[in-house]
Parts: C-alpha cells; sequence; structure tokens
C-alpha cells in the first residue's frame, strides 16, 4: 500500500437537505486528508444539490443521475473514483474524525486488503449514542458466517480499489441488501480484517420501519437464493434460522399475531439451533 494513498469515498444522495451537510462536514474534518468525495445526485428534487455546491473543497465532487436509486448511484460513484481504496458513507450517516487515519493505519499494520469498524447508531432527537450493530461469533469462517447474515455496516467499509474491479460492483438487480451480497462475494476469495474500535455513526430512522424491515427481508431472500450453491447443511439451517426469526420480528411489529405465532413455532420446532442462540442477544 502506498504511503499516503487517495481514498475514494462514495456518497449517494436523494432528498438528503436535512442530513448531507453534516455528513460532508464529517468528512471533511478527517485528520487524514488525502481523499475524494463522490457524492452522486440521486435525482434529488429537494436542496440537495444546492447545499453540496455550497461547499468549496476541489476534493468534493458532484455527480448527477435521474433517481435510479441507492444502488445505482453507488456503482456510478465506483466509476468515476479514482482512489487506490474505496470507502463509503451515506448522506444521513457520519464519521469520527479519526475515522480514515485509524483505519489505514490497521490495514497498513496487518496487511489488510478489506476492513470494516465497529459503529455507533444513533437518531436526530437523541443526545447519546449506542452500538448500532453487535457482532456475533458463530464460530465459521468468514466466507461462512457472512452467508448466514450481514455482518459488516457499509459505512465501516474499507476496500483496496483491485478487489472491486476483480469481483464487480453492487449487483443492480437488488434494490436492497446489494451490500451483503457484495460482501458475500468478496469473502468466497478475500479476507476481512475487524477493526474493534467505534469510527462511524449509523443514523436511525422510525419512518416507515416495519414495511422497510419487510422490504429488506424480500431483497435478503433474493440474495439468500442467489447464493444457495455455497450452503452446506449447516449454515443452510443457521440461514433458515435468521430468516424464521425475521419474520417472525416484523410480524410482532406489524400486530400480525397469527402471522408472528407461525414463525415464532418454526423457531421452537428446531431446538438445537434453540440452544445454540439462546444466549445471543441480537441477531440483525
Amino acid at each position: 500500500m502506498n504511503e499516503n494513498p487517495l481514498v475514494s469515498i462514495i456518497m449517494p444522495a436523494y432528498n438528503a437537505e436535512d442530513t448531507i451537510k453534516e455528513s460532508i462536514e464529517s468528512v471533511i474534518e478527517q485528520t487524514y486528508t488525502n481523499w475524494e468525495l463522490i457524492v452522486i445526485n440521486d435525482g434529488s428534487t429537494d436542496k440537495t444539490l444546492e447545499l453540496v455546491k455550497s461547499f468549496n473543497d476541489e476534493r468534493i465532487v458532484l455527480l448527477e443521475q435521474e433517481n435510479l436509486g441507492v444502488v445505482n448511484a453507488r456503482n456510478n460513484g465506483l466509476k468515476y473514483s479514482k482512489g487506490d481504496l474505496i470507502a463509503f458513507l451515506d448522506s444521513d450517516d457520519l464519521w469520527l474524525k479519526l475515522k480514515l487515519e485509524i483505519q489505514l493505519e490497521f490495514m497498513k499494520n496487518n496487511n489488510l486488503q478489506f476492513s470494516y469498524t465497529k459503529s455507533y447508531s444513533f437518531s436526530s432527537d437523541a443526545k447519546n449514542t449506542k452500538e448500532a450493530f453487535k457482532f456475533i461469533n458463530l464460530g465459521f469462517e468468514d466466507k461462512e458466517e457472512i452467508l448466514i447474515y450481514d455482518f459488516i455496516p457499509t459505512l465501516t467499509v474499507m476496500v483496496h480499489r483491485f478487489i472491486i474491479d476483480d469481483i464487480g460492483y453492487f449487483d443492480t438487480e437488488l434494490k436492497a441488501a446489494e451490500d451483503w451480497d457484495l460482501w458475500i462475494r468478496i469473502l468466497q476469495k478475500y479476507k476481512v480484517g475487524f477493526k474493534e474500535e467505534y469510527l462511524s455513526k449509523y443514523r436511525v430512522t422510525g419512518t416507515g420501519l416495519s414495511g422497510d424491515l419487510h422490504k429488506h427481508f424480500i431483497e435478503e431472500e433474493k440474495v439468500f437464493k442467489k447464493h444457495n450453491y455455497l450452503y452446506n447443511d449447516v449454515t443452510y439451517e443457521y440461514r433458515v434460522w435468521f430468516s424464521n426469526k425475521k419474520q417472525a420480528i416484523i410480524s410482532l411489529q406489524n400486530k400480525d399475531y397469527f402471522t408472528f405465532i407461525k414463525y415464532f413455532s418454526k423457531l421452537i420446532l428446531l431446538p438445537n439451533l434453540l440452544i445454540k442462540f439462546i444466549s445471543l442477544k441480537y441477531i440483525r
């Protein structure tokens, strides 16, 4: 790795006037300064475009496209990017000031080409932060564990360009869970390093939460089917268990108690898995 590599930061934005200024500022405030921020305006109809243009920083690049969605926007940003490494930050999330510096040093010291870190979560009206993603060890290798659930928060990722060039971009057939799909593809060939440090903040919004969970679940199932050939009997059982638990949670949030009982009953019919998972506090 070069001593001072260029990091390309991909930021898709759609109607983000309430949050994008703060997100861009969290990049500008980075202690590591050799970066380019590629903002892809995905057909916004609010003041997103105006706010991006208000920044007088030659490292910020603005791309515009019609409203094609976040997956297409990220891919367009990747195509335009020039960095040796790639990082991702959505237009409502934030980085801590040392994010790039610490993660780059971690990758150099450990000869890594792909890494992720811990992240906080927060809401716009909350003063305190909490852990956004809890990491559990299922006793598998990374390439097997990633088949069961997405444990890599996109806003924490840093990856060498050659990996993206080798594996390919985000799958435009997916409307969500496209990041999980990409991590699955990458980890079948490359290792990932985990820096156990909080270096970002994931913004949680309450708008349409149950509906969003259901839509995301549908796309996750598409990813599951796409990579079905990679599963062995054990990882397949674990993934089915995760799917049933998610459906139970979504049904409960939607107050669909009949469906909740249906999926909850499937969970308790898998006693061996239940014993293994009974001590876990979180399943994403």
